[in-house]
């Protein structure tokens, strides 16, 4: 009988015009996971921009372009390239902003302009979490000099995990938060 009851369910929520957006949603990511992946570093500057941005603005270093590597700081040492674009992190934000709220949109055209809605603000934050995580690694890169076992390398990957995991988790219930309180502009998308 539950078996029953679920597939009900199932036919109410996977409606042709729901398999559509779900169809979008989908494309979408993997072109962009494919155009990051493949694309030439100075396409990737819609994303690699404002993270340097935020970086030069807090550190007072400031970086310039190159072709080949992303943005350089002055003095060469490091590099916002094409690896520290952050984009499985805003794919991730993204859909599991989606996955949030779509399901509680009952038109079609609000469950689209939600798919649009979440990708922008994965993008912002996510633009935000990557900063926050360069401007710590090269914080990091004084302590991963005195800690020769770990290495530089592995502190960097450490501290990125910590990071958007931390940064991650606290979107989530952010997210919760802002469904279960419904915000006055909650109708807008």
């Amino acid at each position: 009988m539950k078996f029953l009851y679920y597939n009900q369910q199932i036919k109410k929520i996977l409606t042709p015009a729901t398999l559509v957006i779900l169809l979008f949603a989908g494309t979408a990511v993997v072109l962009l996971k494919l155009h990051t992946d493949y694309a030439p570093v100075s396409q990737l500057k819609w994303l690699l921009a404002p993270v340097t941005f935020i970086v030069e603005m807090q550190s007072g270093m400031p970086y310039f372009f190159d072709e080949a590597k992303g943005y350089l700081s002055a003095d060469g040492v490091i590099a916002i390239g094409r690896t520290c674009a952050g984009i499985n992190f805003i794919i991730i934000a993204w859909m599991m902003a989606f996955s949030m709220q779509w399901s509680r949109k009952k038109m079609m055209r609000e469950r689209f302009l939600t798919l649009l809605y979440t990708g922008f603000t994965a993008y912002c934050f996510g633009v935000l979490v990557n900063a926050f995580r360069i401007i710590a690694a090269t914080g990091a890169l004084s302590f991963s000099d005195r800690v020769e076992w770990l290495g530089k390398h592995k502190t960097h990957e450490a501290l990125g995990i910590f990071i958007y995991f931390s940064c991650l988790l606290a979107y989530y219930f952010l997210l919760r938060y802002r469904i279960k309180t419904k915000m006055p502009y909650e109708n807008i998308a």
